[in-house]
């Protein structure tokens, strides 16, 4: 199998020294026609409206390499660029462990929070270009953690395997295995929740039947108890965005930390780590199959109040 059991040293911040950095996009389809300044708004919300606008006015924003008002009509596959003179990326966990290393693939541990890929407001904080500088370059993504979860995830180093794997998730050939600390106390021990889940606004998710929602289902254990919280292990059987944790929400129990999903007034930002970690993946069409171990201190009331 040419399996390779290695854990890489790791200290405990990573970060970047400011670098110059311009970001390229196309204008989308179903953009055409709004004004540049609610296009970048609506992409980048992390920014205010008056921050693009100044942005714009002085030259940083460029459509189709050429300066622009702020208020000008887009049309669909312009080229927008933003130059950014001194980009100041948000520090990352440099925690990033390698638990399996395959000819096919590799199976790494990813803290939180930190992004996969680049986009947004990071570009060499993520987990890609940190493994690039390791040696692994040309990783192939085929499923999806979010930055400010942790755990497995799953790399191709080939063409072929990227495509097999794919097919696996896409199929619902993928047993996963996830452990949340969650707010509050499920009713009972085990419990399913099947509820679908919808595309809210920009990277925002709810659950819900309504038009054009996607049919979800996971299966929740309860391993622990505490007074105001507990451990939850969770199997997703569908692979929804958000899933889980709009799944717990629906059951009065938020994931803790999840400042977005704990309530129906959803924030805006999520910058922190979430109490939720993929401790297993299950591919038996591509005979792989690997189960780690939670972070241990969830199995004590503090490891649930360093979340708060």
């Amino acid at each position: 199998m040419n399996k390779v059991q290695t854990i890489h040293p790791a200290s405990p911040v990573r970060i970047i020294e400011p670098y110059p950095f311009t970001y390229r996009f196309q204008v989308k389809p179903n953009e055409e026609g709004i004004p540049l300044i609610e296009v970048l708004v609506q992409r980048f919300s992390y920014r205010s409206l008056q921050t693009w606008w100044e942005r714009i006015e002085q030259g940083d924003v460029l459509l189709d390499n050429q300066a622009i008002e702020p208020e000008v009509r887009l049309r669909a596959n312009q080229q927008i660029s933003i130059s950014h003179p001194r980009v100041i990326e948000p520090s990352v966990p440099d925690g990033v462990r390698i638990h399996v290393e395959h000819s096919d693939y590799l199976l790494v541990e990813k803290p939180a929070p930190m992004p996969v890929h680049s986009g947004g407001r990071y570009h060499k904080n993520t987990l890609l270009s940190i493994l690039e500088q390791m040696g692994y370059s040309d990783l192939k993504t085929v499923h999806r953690l979010d930055a400010v979860t942790s755990g497995l995830i799953l790399l191709a180093r080939n063409t072929s395997f990227a495509r097999a794997a794919t097919r696996a998730f896409a199929s619902s050939g993928v047993q996963k295995t996830y452990y949340a600390l969650v707010m509050g106390s499920p009713l009972d021990d085990t419990f399913t929740v099947d509820r679908p889940i919808f595309r809210k606004k920009g990277f925002v998710f709810d659950s819900g039947w309504v038009q054009g929602a996607q049919e979800a289902q996971t299966l929740f254990e309860v391993v622990h108890r505490f007074e105001k919280a507990s451990l939850v292990r969770c199997k997703p059987v569908t692979g929804r965005t958000h899933q889980i944790r709009l799944h717990l929400r629906d059951v009065g129990c938020p994931i803790a930390g999840d400042l977005v999903y704990q309530s129906h007034q959803e924030s805006r930002i999520q910058n922190r780590p979430i109490a939720l970690f993929n401790a297993g993946l299950r591919l038996p069409d591509v005979d792989l199959d690997l189960q780690i171990a939670y972070p241990q201190e969830w199995n004590t009331p503090e490891g649930f109040h360093s979340y708060l």
